[in-house]
């Protein structure tokens, strides 16, 4: 079966949702590919679009099916529980009516493929249609460390993401960031504004790196890093969210400590490849146990490499399998 994948960006979202698969498939024998445009029907068999939320869908949608083209929708965060402090995300879907086209669109598909379990039994209950789950994987990659100096003996602790989406996640660690930082260097990439909003004191050291679409560059960055912190607000949008930032970390060999919700518990193991905890004090706590054992450091984040490197796309069959039930469904 000829297959498209449709990303709707050319940033982590599309690598991992699009490019990546599309990469993985044709490597084991698929005729497979991944673009940003649209793709004209009779060209292929099954097009896979992601995160679909453009006002026309519905129209390529219908157009898609009439040609007989099978059409998953695939789909990563949770757009029915979207807190009201992602004021970005909601303007993007009630303000513009994204949410009705979204929804529209996924009634005319013939499949749709989620990320997590909680996103598949969302859209179970809300669909006729079959709900494939393929979680976030990343493909192998012979990634460099960023060097340091010899005798640079910092403890660097990161966090990567935007604030406009994930404010409250910074301000519920905020009340515990000073005894989090202290004695660290806080690396940062891509959003001047983090440190602000998480309440960084004055007097820790700051690293900011640019935010890069390249995405090998994007985890040099990350593997500069001695300790990854994945905070959380508890909540159902993020009860959805995947276990991807903690995955990114441990693939470059960087112990992670993260919120104790059930998908970032289905990667890290508490005391193993990072630290499970249930409150800012608890992750400030976790933290500082990194900072002053660097033999737990080591241990710990040779521990996430193996995670990492066992959990790679190519170790799984999650897209090889909705491709088969797609071509099943089609005959």
């Amino acid at each position: 079966m000829r297959t498209r994948f449709v990303a709707s960006d050319n940033t982590g979202g599309g690598h991992l949702r699009a490019y990546w698969p599309a990469q993985h498939l044709a490597r084991s024998g698929y005729d497979a590919n991944a673009a940003l445009w649209y793709p004209v029907p009779e060209e292929y068999d099954v097009v896979v679009l992601h995160r679909p939320l453009a006002k026309d869908l519905p129209r390529r949608v219908a157009r898609y099916r009439e040609a007989g083209l099978q059409v998953v929708l695939d789909e990563d965060d949770d757009l029915y529980h979207i807190p009201k402090w992602n004021a970005a995300m909601r303007e993007l879907l009630y303000g513009r009516g994204g949410i009705a086209v979204h929804e529209e669109a996924m009634h005319m598909a013939t499949a749709v493929t989620v990320s997590t379990e909680p996103l598949k039994a969302l859209y179970e209950d809300m669909l006729d249609v079959p709900v494939h789950l393929c979680p976030n994987h990343l493909p192998t990659m012979q990634v460099p460390k960023m060097p340091r100096p010899a005798d640079d003996t910092r403890v660097l602790v990161n966090w990567a993401g935007i604030t406009l989406s994930h404010g409250q996640d910074l301000e519920w660690l905020k009340p515990a960031v000073t005894q989090l930082l202290k004695g660290c260097t806080f690396v940062t990439i891509g959003d001047p504004d983090t440190p602000g909003v998480l309440g960084v004191p004055d007097d820790v050291e700051v690293e900011l790196f640019p935010f890069v679409h390249d995405m090998p560059n994007l985890y040099t960055m990350m593997g500069y890093a001695d300790i990854g912190i994945v905070p959380l607000l508890p909540g159902t949008f993020n009860e959805a969210k995947s276990w991807l930032k903690a995955l990114e970390y441990m693939t470059q060999g960087v112990p992670v400590v993260v919120v104790d919700l059930p998908e970032q518990r289905k990667v890290v193991s508490d005391g193993y490849n990072g630290f499970v905890v249930s409150t800012p004090q608890e992750m400030a706590e976790r933290v500082q146990q990194l900072v002053h054992d660097p033999e737990l450091r080591r241990e710990m984040g040779q521990n996430a490499w193996n995670t990492g490197r066992n959990m790679a796309i190519e170790h799984t069959e999650h897209w090889q399998n909705v491709l088969e039930r797609e071509k099943i469904r089609a005959a």
